[in-house]
């Protein structure tokens, strides 16, 4: 498959943007990490939102209406004509954010065949959309719905014994399903959410507090913030910044 990643970024809007009809020479990817608008492409219109992939060909013109502030992750790369529809998906259990993190990581380092990874992880990407695409049984369905409701509601206060109840599980069993569907236990995917997202916004505006950035995130607190992040990633979010200023030129 002749996939080629030639560029991420990231933009950060600090209020309303409006970008008018414009293209561009290879396929973007536009994940929202943060915002709300709209989005047209030709006749079409689409309104976006936090977890929206918006995904359109080379030479199509499109613009973008930006009503907040907004956070977001471009891709652009070469593939094959055809290969996936353009248009808006929906990120419902962070699988595609998820990759776009590990992609990042890999841009960042200085490791043997670095192309090939990232065009590996810009197929898995699209792959991962074009799932989307297709059918899912029902109790794929059903259970979807929990966790789309985790992907939107994480980053409130989330009572995973009220969620259970909700679903006529025993809070046990729930644990139990919840991981088989994503690989890990419930309060563990709500704080690798919240923790990716706190990446992510460091990421694009490294000036941010520490103590907003918690509070934006879902944390309690600043020390509860602290601790999940360094259980997840080894350092501290302070040291985590530093890294991140430590990158930028000068």
């Amino acid at each position: 498959m002749d996939i080629s990643l030639k560029r991420m970024a990231y933009v950060h809007h600090k209020g309303p943007f409006y970008k008018p009809h414009h293209t561009h020479e290879l396929c973007e990817l536009a994940y929202y990490v943060k915002g709300h608008g709209t989005l047209a492409e030709g006749e079409k219109q689409y309104q976006y939102t936090k977890g929206t992939v918006h995904l359109v060909g080379a030479g199509i013109p499109h613009d973008e209406n930006n009503e907040m502030e907004s956070n977001i992750i471009l891709l652009y790369f070469e593939v094959p004509d055809g290969f996936i529809p353009s248009g808006i998906y929906s990120d419902q259990n962070g699988a595609v954010l998820s990759l776009l993190q590990r992609l990042r990581v890999e841009m960042q380092e200085n490791l043997a065949f670095k192309q090939e990874m990232a065009d590996c992880m810009v197929l898995q990407i699209l792959l991962t959309l074009k799932r989307k695409l297709l059918p899912q049984p029902a109790e794929s369905q059903n259970f979807n719905r929990v966790v789309q409701y985790i992907d939107e509601n994480f980053q409130s206060e989330i009572d995973i014994h009220t969620i259970a109840e909700q679903t006529f599980y025993s809070y046990d069993r729930f644990r139990h399903v919840f991981k088989e569907h994503t690989g890990c236990a419930p309060l563990e995917y709500i704080n690798n959410k919240r923790i990716e997202l706190a990446q992510l916004l460091m990421e694009m505006n490294p000036a941010v507090p520490l103590g907003d950035l918690a509070a934006e995130c879902g944390f309690s607190g600043l020390s509860q913030f602290s601790n999940a992040f360094r259980a997840k990633t080894g350092i501290s979010p302070s040291r985590y910044k530093k890294q991140i200023k430590e990158r930028q030129p000068a």
